[in-house]
Parts: C-alpha cells; sequence; structure tokens
C-alpha cells in the first residue's frame, strides 16, 4: 500500500503498483533491461552535483565492461524542468532555444500591460496636474513631486495585489472542482507565498518602469502651465 496522491503529479500518481521484481525482467545481450525511469529526490540544489557524479561513475562501470561499445545519458539525468522538456531519453532538449522562446514570448505579452500601465499613469497625471503645480507653487521641489508619483504608483500595486491574491484564492476554491476535474489538491498548491511575493516583486518591477516616465514629465512641467492646466 502507498499513499495516494493527485493525478495532477503525472510521475507520482497511480491506481496500481507492482513491484519491479514481481515481473520477468527482460535483459539483453548487453545487459540492458529496457525503457524504465527513474526518480532521485535530492534534498536541494546543491546535492544535483553529486547525483551526476555518482551516476556517471556507474555509467563508466558498465561500459568498462563492453568494450566494443559505449553508453551515453545523452545529459541526463535531468532536473524536472529539462525532464518536462525531453521528447525521448535519445534526444535531449534544446533548453537554450526554449527558454529564450519563452522569455521572448513573455516579453511580447508584457509589452502591451506596460504601455497600457504607462498611459494610464500619464493620464492620471495629466488630471492632477493643477494640484501638482500648486504644490511645486509653494516649494515642492522636483524630485518631491517625482518620488510622490512613484510612490502613489507602487501602493497601487502593492493593493491591487493583495485584493489579486484574496479574489484568486476564492476563485480556485469555488472552481477546483471544473479546473482540476475533482482531483485532490492540497491548499499548498493553491497558496504558495513565495510564488505570490515573486508575482508582485515582479509587477512592483513592472509598474515602476511604467511610471517613470509620467513621473518624469509631471515633475518637470512649468508651475504657471501645470496650474492652468485643465
Amino acid at each position: 500500500m502507498v499513499k495516494d496522491v493527485s493525478y495532477l503529479f503525472s510521475n507520482a500518481y497511480s491506481q496500481v503498483w507492482a513491484p519491479l521484481t514481481s515481473q520477468d525482467i527482460h535483459v539483453s545481450d548487453d545487459l540492458i533491461v529496457g525503457c524504465y525511469q527513474a526518480f532521485i529526490l535530492a534534498k536541494n540544489s546543491a546535492d544535483f552535483p553529486v547525483i551526476r557524479e555518482e551516476v556517471e561513475k556507474l555509467r563508466n562501470q558498465y561500459n568498462g565492461g563492453l568494450p566494443d561499445k559505449d553508453a551515453h545519458y545523452m545529459g541526463q539525468p535531468d532536473v524536472h524542468y529539462v525532464a518536462s522538456k525531453r521528447f525521448s531519453s535519445n534526444t535531449p532538449p534544446n533548453i537554450k532555444y526554449i527558454n529564450r522562446q519563452f522569455f521572448i514570448v513573455i516579453a511580447l505579452l508584457l509589452i502591451v500591460p506596460a504601455i497600457n500601465l504607462s498611459s494610464m499613469t500619464g493620464s492620471r497625471m495629466r488630471k492632477r496636474m493643477s494640484e501638482l503645480g500648486v504644490r511645486r507653487a509653494y516649494g515642492a521641489t522636483q524630485s518631491n513631486v517625482f518620488t510622490q508619483v512613484i510612490w502613489e504608483s507602487l501602493l497601487q500595486t502593492i493593493i491591487g495585489g493583495i485584493i489579486g491574491l484574496i479574489l484568486s484564492i476564492i476563485a480556485a476554491y469555488l472552481l477546483k472542482g471544473l479546473i482540476f476535474d475533482g482531483a485532490v489538491v492540497d491548499i499548498t498548491l493553491l497558496l504558495r507565498p513565495i510564488v505570490f511575493l515573486y508575482a508582485l516583486l515582479f509587477c512592483l518591477l513592472l509598474n515602476l518602469l511604467s511610471a517613470i516616465i509620467p513621473a518624469w514629465r509631471a515633475s518637470r512641467n512649468f508651475i504657471v502651465d501645470s496650474i492652468l492646466l485643465k
């Protein structure tokens, strides 16, 4: 008996388990037993080089008994990300090409919201130009106005991120049966603080970049023009 897991874990889920020794193992003349997958659970990423070194040592021992042949792992063992991109055991993935495609797509997808955020911030600044002009007239420096606009933009992002987190958790619970098709999903899969933190930091960076130009323009505008602007 083994502990039941969700079928979302494709490499750990099964309805029936059988010990390897319960079935006949067909061994070829080269002492190869066919297509098998083995998963090694490392404590942390620092163990990866040690595991690869040990596996390579076993490969050399195996090749030592076959003078006419030389077995290769084709870049294996893989970490989970690389293994998910591997088409077959004999076809190592081009991770650099895959990552390049991924980052290009992400960059293109982020251009549109970045432009929208910059336009929204600029529109908000134009509506508040008279207020900023009055502040400049009473002694506020350009750096004060610039800092105020940036901090307001970051604060709005943090508030929006918290609201988005709450709404996403509620939606995940309410739509869990529809999204995961009745699978057993642990709360740790729905709520990963480190993932939320990375996403929030990225949104803050994106918002900061999109607010720099409108903030700079608002702080550089002439005081009289700002006050008279409607």
